[in-house]
């Protein structure tokens, strides 16, 4: 147990109460960012190992339905996270113009395999 009277956390039985008096501040610094660095080495080859991780969990048949019953007004383009292209065909659907190009991109949509929408829309 600690033997201070101000702390309120008991250190375990046989823990130094003092650092290791061997080391300089400066070695023990060295000692603490190796220990960091090897961490973030360890996070980092688990990361690969996992492979790229998904973003978003955006559908395909989501994104044909909107493209064909909303597409006009750009939702589909707003769904799958291209804005500013949601936005010009805000602009332009007066002009019937982005529902016609909405119609040929849900025909895109679907001859597309789920893993060719997940790697464009997906993943970062």
């Amino acid at each position: 147990m600690n033997n201070d009277p101000h702390s309120n956390f008991p250190l375990p039985t046989g823990a130094p109460m003092t650092p290791p008096t061997d080391m300089t501040p400066h070695q023990m610094m060295q000692q603490m960012m190796q220990m960091q660095q090897m961490q973030q080495m360890q996070q980092m080859q688990q990361m690969q190992q996992q492979g790229p991780r998904k973003t978003d969990n955006r559908g395909r048949g989501t994104a044909v339905l909107l493209a064909l019953f909303l597409g006009g007004l750009g939702a589909h383009k707003f769904y799958l996270g291209e804005n500013g292209m949601g936005i010009l065909y805000l602009l332009f659907c007066w002009t019937f113009i982005p529902a016609i190009v909405a119609f040929l991109e849900a025909l895109v949509y679907l001859s597309q395999s789920e893993a060719a929408f997940d790697k464009k829309y997906n993943y970062g």
